[in-house]
């Protein structure tokens, strides 16, 4: 009876296990939301919501959706990132992201540019996506000077929007 007992246990802890590897393992986002949010960078399409949080990067404040989106329109979803580079990086994170997305939950991906490195990571919370971009550039007689920028993906009828961002750092 105790065999039986603590073989049933083990077996109940196995697949809890399982089953929470498996939850853990699904993506918030797949691959053809990753491919339609490419193309709706580089085509300048309008991925914001009317009531989405944005960041004015450049001035460090609170944007509304119809300013950012001008802006967007004048220099392209460039305006989201600090620089010209770490957009690059994540059209290239993106592009790596869409061969399977589930590879890259929590794991950081890096990008390196002389003095610059550039850190992506996704990550899955209520149904939306997270992918952030932690920037870490060393210092002269400083150390270590690091920034973070959060973009919050969620998908509303089958298209994938920008729901909101934030910067520390």
């Amino acid at each position: 009876m105790k065999m039986l007992t603590k073989f049933f246990i083990l077996s109940i802890c196995y697949l809890f296990t399982i089953t929470c590897a498996n939850a853990n393992s699904r993506s918030c986002i797949s691959k053809n939301d990753i491919t339609n949010l490419i193309d709706s960078f580089k085509q300048k399409k309008d991925i914001l919501l009317s009531d989405g949080e944005y960041i004015d990067i450049d001035a460090t404040d609170i944007i509304t959706k119809d300013a950012l989106y001008k802006e967007i329109n004048n220099k392209g979803y460039m305006k989201l990132f600090p620089n010209k580079i770490s957009y690059h990086f994540f059209l290239q994170y993106l592009k790596k992201l869409a061969t399977n997305p589930n590879l890259f939950i929590d794991k950081d991906l890096t990008y390196n540019e002389k003095d610059v490195i550039y850190i992506f990571t996704l990550s899955c919370h209520d149904e939306k996506a997270l992918i952030q971009l932690n920037t870490s550039r060393y210092i002269k007689d400083f150390g270590n000077a690091e920034s973070a920028y959060m973009y919050y993906f969620k998908k509303i009828n089958n298209q994938i929007y920008l729901l909101k961002m934030n910067v520390a750092g």
